[in-house]
């Protein structure tokens, strides 16, 4: 309930923002008063999140959570390119990795981008991205039959991921407090 009266409050304050500022002359005090309220519905709606994840027991770290799911594939492609024969369990795995990864980063994207900030959740997310992509492209050609174009897609991602886990690192050397809360 409290979530849809900050919205509501979001996207008034953003109408009565233009309207202001659109006036010939502008009407600062209206405007002024249109962004202080965008700012309280944003402030409203970070701690309804908040309270949301506590309340459904979504109280793991989400770096920590991020760190684990990267560093975990990264493992598993690692282990996937020195499989010389690739049987069905292989492509069974790699199905449950890619679920498992969009499931995981569908969960915690939200808490990801308010722990670390837009720019520094950009910055982890592009590399990380990209290498979902081409696993994702793996799993594709794995299931048609193509395990050489699979071999190399998993191949072309290794760096992606490792970039990723670097990201993570130099983050969390920065800020060792983000991956305590």
């Amino acid at each position: 309930m409290m979530r849809g009266l900050f919205i509501l409050l979001l996207m008034l304050s953003v109408i009565a923002a233009s309207v202001f500022a659109a006036h010939i002359p502008p009407l600062w005090e209206g405007f002024t008063v249109s962004v202080a309220g965008m700012i309280v519905a944003i402030w409203g709606l970070r701690k309804s999140n908040r309270e949301k994840r506590q309340q459904s027991g979504e109280n793991e770290n989400p770096l920590r959570a991020f760190e684990q799911l990267v560093s975990g594939t990264f493992d598993l492609v690692q282990r996937f390119l020195n499989i010389d024969q690739w049987q069905k369990q292989t492509i069974d795995t790699l199905e449950d990795q890619t679920e498992q990864l969009t499931t995981k980063m569908a969960q915690i994207h939200p808490a990801l981008v308010e722990t670390l900030g837009m720019k520094k959740f950009v910055s982890v997310i592009l590399p990380f991205a990209r290498a979902e992509r081409l696993f994702n492209r793996a799993l594709s050609a794995a299931t048609d039959g193509y395990f050489d174009e699979a071999r190399n897609s998993l191949r072309e991602s290794l760096p992606f991921w490792q970039e990723t886990q670097d990201l993570l690192n130099q983050i969390k050397n920065m800020d060792e407090t983000l991956w305590q809360r």
